[in-house]
C-alpha cells in the first residue's frame, strides 16, 4: 500500500505540471512557446506546483492536532495557492502577451509588404506616415478538438 502511494504521488506531481503548462499554454506546443515566443514557464510553475503540493497531499506524518499548528498550516496553504495563482495569472499574461505582439507585428508585416504595393498601383503620390494595430486582445486561447 505505501508503495502505491509513492508512485501515485510521483505521478501526480507529473501529472499536475503537465496539467497546469497545459493549461497556460493554451494548448501551444512547448517549442512554439519556448522558441518562437522565446518564453520558459516550466521553471517557475513547477517550483509553484511543488510548493502547493506539500501543502496538500497527505502524508503519514501531517496529522496535526492542535489547533495553533492547524491554524498554521491552513494559513501556510492558503499563502502558496496564492503564490501559485499569482504564478500561474504571470504566466498566462506573458504567453498572451507575446502572442499579441507577435500578431501585432504580423499585421503591420502584412500590411507594408501587401497592402502598401496594392496602394502604391493605384495611387502613385502617397506615403504612409504611420502603421500600428490599435487594439489588440486575445480573449480565448484554447485547443479545438
Amino acid at each position: 500500500m505505501k508503495h502505491d502511494v509513492i508512485r501515485c504521488a510521483g505521478a501526480c506531481r507529473i501529472g499536475c505540471h503537465t496539467a497546469t503548462i497545459g493549461a497556460i499554454q493554451g494548448g501551444l506546443s512547448d517549442g512554439f512557446v519556448k522558441d518562437t515566443l522565446q518564453i520558459e514557464i516550466a521553471p517557475r510553475i513547477i517550483k509553484a506546483v511543488d510548493n502547493l503540493s506539500k501543502h496538500v497531499h497527505g502524508r503519514e506524518d501531517t496529522i496535526i492536532e492542535g489547533h495553533d499548528e492547524q491554524d498554521a498550516a491552513a494559513s501556510g496553504a492558503i499563502d502558496v495557492l496564492g503564490n501559485f495563482l499569482d504564478t500561474y495569472h504571470e504566466c498566462r499574461s506573458t504567453i498572451l502577451n507575446a502572442i499579441q505582439q507577435e500578431l501585432d507585428d504580423a499585421a503591420v508585416d502584412a500590411l507594408l509588404s501587401d497592402t502598401i504595393q496594392e496602394v502604391d498601383a493605384l495611387a502613385t503620390h502617397h506615403s504612409v506616415e504611420e502603421v500600428y494595430v490599435g487594439i489588440h486582445r486575445c480573449a480565448l486561447l484554447a485547443r479545438t478538438a
